[in-house]
């Protein structure tokens, strides 16, 4: 009996040690994310976030290094121009794009999948900056600093976007370009038109400058 006892009483310890702590493990605070109202209740937490945006912009996007950010929008319309020649093919990369088939495949991965990733994912992230600075604890200047970056992070997004998933703005102004989002979400909506789109742009741009 009394190795029974000798025996049961660690386990008993453990049950009463892990029973005391259970409230205290499921009330941790998640390691991998922060709350929005916990990141833009002061310009400084802000401040973070519109450097995560900033950063993002010279970063590959899921560990691919032929997406490392602006700069490979840039090159691959450099590739797909009638003033870029490539005389070898190299090592392969961004020949999909010099020879016009990258944007004919439409998958997460591919060239027009990650595009549009991209630019959305600086939209959103712009969208919550100007949803929620305002309110953010801290001076007038920096609050009109941080909503003036992300204000134009939209418009920049928005003109990549319509010149590379529409044609020309001469034309086709009320052909269908590309959704527009001024508020964060993650639900999906229809195309704006061409002219949309551009007025949002020009919109943003104002209201950047006045801040």
């Amino acid at each position: 009996m009394k190795n029974i006892v000798k025996k049961l009483a660690p386990l008993a310890l453990a049950v009463l040690v892990l029973t005391g702590c259970e409230k205290e493990y499921l009330e941790t605070t998640p390691k991998s994310q922060v709350p929005n109202d916990l990141v833009f209740s002061s310009t400084e937490g802000a401040t973070v976030a519109l450097n995560g945006i900033y950063r993002s912009m010279w970063t590959s996007m899921d560990g691919s290094h032929g997406h490392f950010g602006q700069k490979s929008y840039d090159l691959t319309m450099d590739m797909m121009g009638n003033d870029v020649i490539t005389p070898v093919r190299g090592y392969g990369w961004f020949v999909a794009e010099y020879n016009h088939s990258a944007y004919g495949t439409a998958t997460q991965t591919s060239r027009s999948g990650a595009t549009w990733r991209y630019y959305y994912r600086t939209i959103n992230n712009a969208n919550l900056i100007i949803a929620n600075v305002d309110e953010a604890v801290g001076t007038q200047e920096r609050r009109d600093y941080l909503k003036g970056n992300a204000l134009f992070l939209r418009a920049h997004s928005y003109f990549y976007l319509i010149n590379l998933f529409q044609h020309t703005y001469k034309g086709n102004e009320n052909a269908p370009g590309v959704p527009l989002y001024t508020e964060p979400t993650t639900e999906g909506k229809g195309r704006g038109t061409v002219q949309e789109v551009y007025n949002q742009i020009v919109a943003d741009l104002d209201a950047a400058e006045a801040c």
